[in-house]
């Protein structure tokens, strides 16, 4: 992820990022694509910053896959970072002793 652009919120801090123009996989077949079908915004919470909520809108791509057959488009993802269906970064939080809490 490339960062664009990081603001105070008050009580929050947001950050605005986006994905690196490198062409993406399709996770049906694996095909390499840059064609790029739009473009769409995915809203996650990291960890916080002093006691401060941290929140990521992140623009990904969608992009049209170039294996006949395949699925048409798809988003794309970024692996250890923000995956499918998730709201929250990856990144465990752990406390005092280390101890991942998930």
């Amino acid at each position: 992820m490339l960062v664009e652009a990081v603001s105070d919120e008050g009580c929050s801090i947001g950050v605005r990022a986006r994905t690196p123009g490198d062409p993406a996989a399709c996770p049906g077949c694996g095909a390499a694509s840059d064609n790029v079908h739009s473009y769409q915004h995915r809203t996650v919470t990291d960890l916080p910053i002093d006691g401060r909520t941290v929140r990521v809108r992140v623009q990904v791509r969608r992009s049209v896959c170039p294996t006949m057959g395949c699925r048409n488009t798809f988003r794309e993802q970024v692996l250890g970072v923000l995956e499918r269906y998730q709201r929250r970064t990856t990144r465990p939080i752990t406390r005092d002793h280390g101890v991942p809490i998930l």
